[in-house]
């Protein structure tokens, strides 16, 4: 049956994502975003092709439910359904742990772009009119 071959490739590839996502996220835990950008397309890819899939699976559920479903058959997508939510909870489950790590990078960053501009506004308290026409050097006399 058409309809079972595409939910057998769609949890094969949620499988592979997952893997994917598995494989990689210690980087997020240890906070190495080096390979970010190869990452996210990486996963772009995996879901570009579960939306392709889907799309059959749309055309083949309307088109097959209107004959006759064994009830083995009917089994088996049930099982592959299942699956398919089992599989997408760790999917979700691991995305919110690389949310989470990214979220705690970005307020880093933020907290240290806060103390870079407080450590200037404190030198240029210290900085003269001569100091600054002559290259913005800390005033010595003060």
């Amino acid at each position: 049956m058409e309809l079972l071959k595409h939910l057998k490739a769609k949890n094969k590839i949620l499988s592979e994502l997952e893997r994917y996502t598995l494989d990689h996220i210690h980087f997020f835990e240890e906070k190495n975003f080096d390979f970010l950008d190869a990452f996210v397309k990486k996963r772009a890819l995996y879901i570009k092709t579960l939306e392709i899939i889907d799309q059959y699976i749309s055309k083949l559920s309307l088109s097959e439910m209107n004959g006759k479903i064994s009830s083995d058959v009917l089994e088996e997508i049930k099982t592959e359904d299942k699956y398919k939510e089992f599989l997408l909870q760790k999917i979700i489950e691991m995305d919110a742990l690389i949310q989470k790590s990214i979220s705690s990078e970005i307020d880093e960053i933020g907290v240290e772009i806060d103390k870079t501009e407080k450590s200037k506004n404190i030198i240029s308290k210290f900085k003269s009119n001569s100091s600054l026409n002559l290259g913005g050097g800390v005033d010595k006399k003060l």
